[in-house]
């Protein structure tokens, strides 16, 4: 099964209104699920799933509940750093490159065209349930996850909260250690990359998450001013809140 695949509805928001369940998971990568996993997966009723992974991992690691699927998958890759472009490994990749505490506004900034199409389908009642998922469950749809919770105005240490779950439901050691086993015999680890450069972004860096939220507010007056700025009107905004909360 998948430690990380969640319902992250529920929450109160600022109103005492409730973020609806069985509206809205999250997730990593589905292709370790195990028979009965699809069953359940099946029975969630997803009439959408965006999978926001780059191409290689999609090829890797293909969702097993793709296939029959077609029709309501959107392949989103995102890019979470301009050093992240073209790898076709984790292990070639350089740590040192990518701005942690900033990563997650830089994520939004970077992927304006995908998050569109995420919150046009968000707007669309039609769409529910929805799956938003990337590798680990983390960063690609915890930043997703963020915006969305950020709009229903459910409180930013609740938004926090939930992003920091990933690391208590899915213990970050076991990745740490597997890239530690790896990174001394994989051929294109950048030279001098050791196993610290790496934790920080198998972690869950919650100033990462904080600047994202603070962010949007400095830099765009809020998320609602940022989905404004993509594309995402003022109406739709309304349409998703109407959508999801319930007194």
């Amino acid at each position: 099964g998948h430690p990380n695949f969640r319902d992250f509805g529920g929450y109160i928001n600022s109103e005492g209104k409730q973020v609806r369940w069985g509206m809205l998971y999250r997730s990593g990568e589905l292709s370790a699920l195990t028979d009965d996993d699809v069953v359940m997966v099946d029975n969630l009723g997803l009439n959408r799933v965006c999978d926001l992974r780059a191409e290689f991992e999609v090829a890797e690691e293909p969702d097993r509940i793709y296939e029959g699927n077609e029709a309501i998958y959107d392949i989103l890759p995102f890019n979470l750093d301009p050093s992240m472009e073209g790898i076709t490994n984790w292990f070639v990749f350089d740590p040192r490159l990518v701005d942690t505490p900033n990563m997650y506004f830089n994520t939004a900034e970077r992927n304006k065209e995908n998050y569109k199409k995420i919150f046009d389908r968000y707007a669309d009642l039609s769409q529910y349930a929805v799956l938003e998922h990337c590798t680990g469950g983390k960063d690609r749809a915890g930043t997703t996850a963020a915006l969305l919770l950020l709009l229903l105005d459910v409180p930013e240490e609740t938004i926090v909260e939930d992003y920091l779950l990933t690391c208590e439901l899915r213990d970050p050691q076991s990745t740490i250690d597997a890239f530690a086993a790896a990174l001394p015999v994989y051929e294109g680890v950048p030279e001098g990359v050791t196993i610290d450069d790496w934790k920080p972004l198998i972690g869950c860096p919650e100033e990462a998450m904080r600047n994202l939220l603070d962010r949007m507010e400095t830099e765009y007056g809020g998320v609602e001013g940022y989905l404004e700025s993509i594309g995402v009107t003022a109406e739709q905004q309304q349409t998703i809140r109407d959508i999801l909360l319930k007194d």
